[in-house]
This record gives structure tokens, C-alpha cells and sequence, in this order.
């Protein structure tokens, strides 16, 4: 899988050589290349990204990554739309191109925040707001940050990571209640949620959106939290499809929604 992602990747960037021998790696060790920017795009918006942060992005780059969470939030055309653990934006970017009002990125990680910035600064995109924290039960806590060497592993569970962690960062929280509360929101279609094990935790922290606004939930659930989190939702009188993805992708969708959703 990892192979055919760099595959796609190295397509995106002309490269169709050399791609069994992990130059990725290889390159990020070499001074005079890893400092080297390349040019990429992503549903037609251009990234800026430097050899050396290859390993934290290139999955977002493949042409099949996550195909029927991608048709469905197609299908879905949010116009406020929440990307929580939103690394460098793919869901952002699709959600702008899908025509969005207003979306909000959050996204705990200094290293992919800064390419996720980067593209919206050099396509001058100006209905992105983008939070560097990490959503949670509660606003203004301090928490560890696991990093990871690879591409939208990090976490705030230690646990979470064996052989990619890198060491930890000290981030802030936020709730996805605050979030609405002081940007004073009047409308949430579609919440997207990857914290990689940390899910419970944020959809504490969302009681009000959910009871204001009832909006669509696309969450990925580590199999250690699918009871609580399935609990939480059928609370809530939501509905679950899926799984989608590798197994953890499912969407919620209030009960008194009538939506299908047959994949092409």
C-alpha cells in the first residue's frame, strides 16, 4: 500500500523511476535535496512543499486515497464546513472546490499546519480559517503531542505510535463548542474528524454545534473507541453508514435525514 501510494505521488511529480529503492528516505538525508521545494497540486490548488516534509504528506497525493469519503462529501456540498485533524487540508481543499462559504481547519501539528497555510496563503484562498490546536473536551488545556515521522499518525495517545514517533510538543485545546461559539457561527453542514484515538474526546466538546445545528459527522474511529463513539451518536439520534476506508470512516447523519449514498 505504502509503495503505491509513492507510486502515485512520484506520478504527480513526473517521476516514474527509481521508486523501489525508498528514495523518499533516502533524500530526505541528503542536505543538498531535502531542502529542495517541490510544486504539487491538489484538486487544482498548488502546495509548496520541501523534500524533507515528503514523509508527513505524500498519502494525501495518491489517486485513490479514501475515493468514497471523497464521492460523499462530493455528494454532500457542505457550505460551512469543520475539518478537525485536518493535517494539510484535503478534505479543506475539496470542500473549496465543492464551492464552501466558510471552513474551519484545526489541526494540532506545527509541521503539516505550516504546508496547510502555505497552500492557502499561495492560492490566496480567503474563507480558511485555520487553527493550530488540538480538538478536545475542553478549551486551553495543555497536552502532549506524540509527533510521528509519517504522514497523519501523530497523537496525543502515546500508545497510538510505535516505530514513526519523534518525540512531543506541548499544544493547546480547543472545543469544537468554542470554535462556534467564537467565530459565531449560524450554520455547520458537514464535521470531519481524524484525531487518531482521540475521537470521544472531541465529540464531548461538540454538544452545543450538535444540538444547534445537527450536522453531518464523517469520523474516523479507532476500533478501541467504535462502542462509545456509535453510543454517542445513537444518543444523539444519529444514524451510522459504513465503514468506508481501511475500516475506521464512517458518517453520521441525524435520523431525520433522508440520505443514500451509492458509490459510483
Amino acid at each position: 500500500m505504502a509503495m503505491e501510494l509513492i507510486r502515485s505521488f512520484l506520478k504527480r511529480l513526473g517521476i516514474q523511476t527509481i521508486t523501489g529503492i525508498g528514495w523518499v528516505d533516502l533524500a530526505c538525508h541528503v542536505p543538498v535535496i531535502r531542502r529542495l521545494p517541490l510544486s504539487l497540486k491538489l484538486f487544482g490548488y498548488r502546495y509548496v512543499i520541501f523534500v524533507y516534509e515528503m514523509p508527513l504528506c505524500y498519502f494525501a497525493f495518491g489517486y485513490e486515497y479514501e475515493k468514497l469519503e471523497t464521492e460523499l462529501i462530493s455528494k454532500l456540498k457542505p457550505k460551512v464546513f469543520i475539518d478537525v485533524g485536518a493535517h494539510i487540508g484535503y478534505y479543506t481543499m475539496l470542500v473549496h472546490k465543492l464551492g464552501a462559504e466558510k471552513i474551519i481547519a484545526i489541526e494540532p501539528d506545527p509541521r503539516v499546519f505550516r504546508i496547510l497555510n502555505r497552500s492557502i496563503e499561495a492560492n490566496k484562498l480567503d474563507n480558511i480559517i485555520t487553527i493550530n490546536r488540538a480538538a478536545y473536551d475542553k478549551s486551553n488545556v495543555k497536552l502532549e503531542l506524540h509527533l510521528s515521522t509519517k504522514s497523519g499518525l501523530s497523537s496525543i495517545f502515546s500508545s497510538h505510535l510505535t516505530k514513526t514517533r519523534c518525540g512531543t510538543i506541548t499544544i493547546k485545546t480547543i472545543t469544537l463548542d468554542e470554535v462556534y461559539r467564537s467565530l459565531n457561527l449560524d450554520k455547520i453542514d458537514v464535521v470531519k474528524i481524524d484525531v487518531e484515538g482521540a475521537e470521544s474526546y472531541v465529540l464531548s466538546g461538540a454538544n452545543e454545534i450538535i444540538n444547534a445545528f445537527r450536522p453531518i459527522f464523517l469520523v474516523e474511529i479507532k476500533i478501541q473507541n467504535q462502542q462509545n463513539v456509535s453510543e454517542f451518536f445513537r444518543a444523539k439520534k444519529y444514524k451510522r453508514l459504513g465503514p468506508f476506508s481501511y475500516g475506521e470512516n464512517y458518517l453520521f447523519v441525524p435520523e431525520e435525514h433522508d440520505i443514500v449514498f451509492e458509490p459510483r
